[in-house]
């Protein structure tokens, strides 16, 4: 499936961590699947000269991980040796999470001050005084993923240990009991088996759900209702937004979605792909059908 990069959120727009608790994890994981090749959803991030020596350390150390056996490659990416995470992959972890922050605008301290506390976990001196609370926040949960939630989900096997209930499982879950919880219908959910999940235990930990969510969404792809909710949320998106309908950003959006995926938008040859994006959007957006009936026909 093609890469899909979360909305940007600015620290600054709360008191909160917000959409930073699960955007920083999305870009931290992205280095991993990067690093094995398939196409960084940080797009921008990637292409840095810092990102690319990162990115192409990263990689090494994975392969030679898994010439001894330290992580496993299939089904996918499988931490082995908690001891090869901590002297081999934290390092370099650290030093892209440091630029991940500088995206999410933590400027306050700089990239090596970053490092320092990700990679040895004290605070710099005078970074008190100079961050701001969601700063320090931001800076506090990098700590925590390094040090504690990734190499805890990194041992974990996709549909093994846990996974999303794909339709045929959701139906059923459903009809055995229709007030399930919607935690449950939308993010990954503990597995007792191969392709066998619980009948209802969730995860505990928060930003444990996240992270395997994450995950489980790379691995697996989207549902088709997840497509459509997707969609449904670029049109939503694309009515609040101003100018010429080629030029909002949910019809761009829409667009880079379908190329990036080697397929070509309808019309592209006379509108460039954002028109015929941006026309399908409208489309949809002011027909009285539903959009799914809207989509299988375009």
């Amino acid at each position: 499936p093609p890469a899909v990069s979360p909305p940007t959120v600015s620290p600054s727009s709360g008191d909160s961590l917000s959409g930073l608790r699960w955007r920083l994890p999305f870009l931290l994981l992205d280095a991993l699947f990067a690093a094995r090749g398939a196409p960084a959803a940080a797009a921008t991030l990637a292409g840095s000269p810092r990102a690319v020596e990162i990115l192409g350390s990263l990689r090494r150390r994975l392969e030679v991980g898994a010439k001894n056996r330290h992580v496993a490659t299939s089904p996918h990416l499988v931490l082995l040796s908690a001891e090869f995470y901590t002297s081999q992959l934290r390092p370099v972890l650290a030093g892209w999470l440091a630029l991940v922050m500088g995206t999410l605008r933590l400027r306050s301290i700089s990239e090596r001050e970053i490092v320092g506390y990700l990679t040895g976990g004290e605070m710099p001196r005078d970074a008190e005084g100079r961050m701001t609370r969601q700063e320090r926040q931001l800076l506090r949960l990098g700590h925590d993923w390094l040090h504690s939630f990734l190499p805890h989900i990194l041992g974990r096997i996709s549909r093994v240990h846990y996974g999303l209930l794909q339709p045929a499982q959701l139906s059923r879950a459903l009809a055995a009991s229709p007030g399930m919880p919607v935690a449950r219908r939308l993010l990954a959910v503990p597995f007792v088996g191969k392709d066998t999940p619980s009948d209802a235990s969730e995860f505990s930990h928060p930003d444990v759900v996240i992270g395997l969510t994450i995950l489980a969404f790379r691995y697996e792809g989207l549902r088709h209702s997840d497509l459509l909710t997707l969609l449904g949320g670029l049109r939503a998106s694309m009515s609040l937004e101003s100018g010429p309908y080629p030029n909002r950003p949910a019809c761009r959006t829409y667009a880079s979605y379908v190329t990036s995926a080697g397929a070509r938008v309808r019309g592209g040859e006379r509108g460039g792909g954002e028109a015929a994006a941006a026309e399908l959007m409208f489309r949809a957006a002011g027909s009285p059908r539903p959009f799914q009936q809207e989509i299988s026909e375009g």
